[in-house]
C-alpha cells in the first residue's frame, strides 16, 4: 500500500455521508440565546435606571430654571409696562406743552390786538387833542391879530 492510498482511506473515513444522522450535540441549541436575552434585559434595566436618575437630577435644576424663566418674563413684562407708561406720560406732557404754547400764542395775539386798538385810540385822541390845540392856537392868534388890528385902527 502506498502513501496515496492511506491518505485516501483516511479521507474516506473522515468523510461524512449524508445518509447518516448528524452527531448528537447538547439539546436545545447552542445555549447562547439565554445569555443574549439576559444581556438585553440587563441593558434595558440599566438604561431605565440611568434615565430615571437623569430625570431625578434634572428636577431641581429645571425647577430653578422655570422659576428664573418666570421671573425673567415678569421682569420683561414690568419693563414693557414701564416703557408704555413712560411713553404715555411723554405723549401727555407733549400734548399739555402744545396746549400751553397754543394758549400763550392766543394770549399774545389778543394782547397784540388790544395794544393795536389802544394805540389807534391814543392816536385818535392825540390827533383830536392836536386839532383842538391847533384850533385854540388859531383862535388865540386870530384874537391877537384882531386885537392888534383894533389897536392899529384906534391909533390911526
Amino acid at each position: 500500500m502506498s502513501a496515496f492510498t492511506s491518505i485516501r482511506r483516511a479521507a474516506i473515513n473522515n468523510k461524512r455521508f449524508y445518509t447518516t444522522a448528524p452527531p448528537a450535540g447538547p439539546k436545545g441549541g447552542s445555549g447562547n440565546g439565554g445569555l443574549f436575552l439576559f444581556l438585553a434585559a440587563a441593558g434595558g434595566a440599566g438604561y431605565y435606571l440611568y434615565q430615571r436618575s437623569l430625570e431625578a437630577n434634572k428636577g431641581p435644576i429645571e425647577k430653578k430654571g422655570e422659576v428664573l424663566d418666570q421671573k425673567m418674563k415678569e421682569t420683561k413684562q414690568q419693563v414693557n409696562e414701564k416703557i408704555e407708561d413712560t411713553k404715555a406720560r411723554f405723549e401727555q406732557s407733549k400734548a399739555e406743552a402744545n396746549q400751553a404754547a397754543q394758549n400763550k400764542i392766543e394770549d399774545a395775539k389778543d394782547k397784540f390786538q388790544d395794544l393795536k386798538k389802544e394805540g389807534a385810540n391814543q392816536y385818535e385822541a392825540t390827533k383830536q387833542a392836536a386839532i383842538g390845540k391847533g384850533e385854540e392856537a388859531q383862535k388865540v392868534v386870530g384874537d391877537k391879530v384882531a386885537d392888534a388890528g383894533k389897536n392899529i385902527k384906534e391909533r390911526a
